[in-house]
């Protein structure tokens, strides 16, 4: 599958820059990338050798062999079996732990479910009832200057599948449902 295109590959002028790191596909302690600055290219050059003289040689030569060698395309590939496997184990837990009405979809690649809970649940407060109890989400709030999204969630799907993280989903399901409950409570009766 090709990659979609880039808001550079329009850019016929050098004024959009890219950069992208190995860093959650890798090693997040490696912290290499690149940028590709267009026109920027030499003050880019000058500001990167200001603020960081030397790298490490060694570990640079490693990814490059790394990548060279096919070992990086092979790692992508176990890890994108891996990732789709996570998120069916997750749309599962979901679909049975979850308030009826919440729909479960993944954006394009990765290993992110977008959740749609049912209309009024506030998934701000959902967010602080599952942070009490140590359990880390992403309020749709977050990605809208609006209301549009508050009830709705972002729930990563690259952790262990462990027992501690099943319970953690499960746990959250139902601090979901409560929040559903209070949500039912405030609709007028007809």
């Amino acid at each position: 599958m090709r990659p979609p295109l880039t808001v550079r590959s329009f850019d016929t002028d050098g004024w959009v820059m890219v950069c992208a790191s190995y860093t959650k596909t890798l090693a997040p302690d490696y912290r290499i990338g690149w940028l590709e600055a267009g026109r920027f290219g030499e003050t880019v050059r000058q500001l990167k050798f200001a603020s960081s003289i030397a790298e490490s040689t060694l570990l640079s030569e490693a990814v490059g062999q790394f990548l060279a060698n096919g070992g990086y395309d092979h790692h992508l590939r176990t890890l994108r079996r891996r990732y789709a496997q996570q998120v069916d184990t997750v749309r599962g837990l979901i679909a049975r732990h979850f308030p009826a009405g919440t729909r479960a979809t993944q954006p394009t690649g990765g290993f992110l479910l977008w959740l749609e809970l049912p209309q009024g649940v506030d998934t701000l407060a959902l967010f602080h009832a599952a942070l009490a109890e140590r359990i880390v989400i992403m309020p749709g709030s977050l990605y809208s200057s609006s209301a549009r999204y508050a009830h709705c969630l972002r729930i990563s799907c690259c952790h262990e599948m462990n027992a501690r993280f099943s319970n953690a989903l499960i746990r959250l399901g139902e601090l979901a449902k409560i929040q559903a409950g209070k949500a039912q409570e405030l609709l007028p009766t007809a």
